[in-house]
């Protein structure tokens, strides 16, 4: 009978020094867990919204519907959270459904968004939607216990996972799996330190779900952030729409004043008309 050797590649894991990119060593601490490893599932259905951000340039053409989605895998070159190098993700942020809870939209602007991290007085932003259309199976990577302000959904899976898997072994294993998601010490050119997280992520993708959802750790946990791998993007969700975005910083205060909205046009792509009082039901 094998024995449980959780504990065991928790600590070779976190012995790691990442910045000398261990890949093999990271795969091989993987591939030699000897436990069950307990997961939340979570599905996202038909007609849930993801919000997805890109920043503006005005040289960039925004006619088409794959400038709004994931980046194509030749351009991601480093790591990110739940995506590795010459890989890509579908990037975004749900929508609740409890009032006080963030926007899906301030979900992203905390994560791209120069205003919120840097202070910066303006930019401009375009935000897209994205409809479910077909239901997306994810791992819910919330057990960490560091985001300062959990939002309902995620307290109510941290709660299941409790009820459900107290006495599993492997619940260290994913903890600490948790624990790199829920990171915030990383700056420019510290890539290295999402490789736990990502490859993690790519393991999950090639296996039978869809991608992963786990908290923002920007705005401490208050939102939830989803990474979808392509092909289950491409087939589960539809695009809805994008706005042209204003944001304004004053203070402590961050405004996100629509400009133009999409449209399709004769031809399939898209096209921009500027946002009226009529779009705000204002008489």
């Amino acid at each position: 009978m094998e024995t449980d050797n959780t504990q065991v590649i928790v600590n070779k894991l976190n012995s790691l020094e990442l910045n000398t990119y261990p890949r093999e060593e990271i795969l091989s601490s993987f591939q030699g867990l000897r436990t069950i490893v307990p997961t939340v599932a979570a599905t996202l259905e038909c007609g849930r919204i993801v919000v997805r951000g890109t920043s503006y340039n005005s040289t960039d053409n925004f006619s088409q519907i794959s400038r709004f989605s994931y980046k194509p895998k030749h351009l991601n070159t480093t790591y990110q959270r739940a995506s590795i190098p010459q890989n890509t993700m579908f990037y975004g942020s749900i929508t609740s459904n409890i009032q006080e809870e963030p926007n899906a939209r301030m979900c992203v602007l905390a994560e791209i968004g120069r205003t919120y991290r840097e202070g910066v007085p303006k930019e401009t932003l375009m935000f897209s939607s994205w409809t479910v259309i077909k239901p997306i199976n994810l791992i819910a990577i919330i057990q960490s216990e560091d985001y300062p302000a959990p939002c309902l959904q995620v307290l109510l899976l941290q709660r299941q996972y409790k009820k459900y898997f107290s006495e599993f072994s492997g619940r260290d294993f994913m903890n600490y799996i948790a624990s790199q998601f829920a990171r915030e010490d990383i700056h420019n050119n510290e890539d290295y330190k999402y490789m736990i997280s990502a490859w993690f992520s790519k393991i999950v993708c090639d296996g039978d779900y869809d991608g992963v959802i786990y908290p923002s750790v920007r705005i401490g946990g208050a939102g939830m952030n989803v990474a979808i791998k392509p092909q289950a993007a491409d087939e589960k969700l539809k695009f809805f729409g994008a706005a042209k975005c204003n944001v304004v910083k004053e203070g402590k205060n961050i405004s996100v004043i629509e400009q133009e909205v999409t449209f399709f046009q004769e031809d399939g792509t898209l096209g921009y008309r500027p946002i009226t009082n009529e779009d705000y039901n204002i008489k």
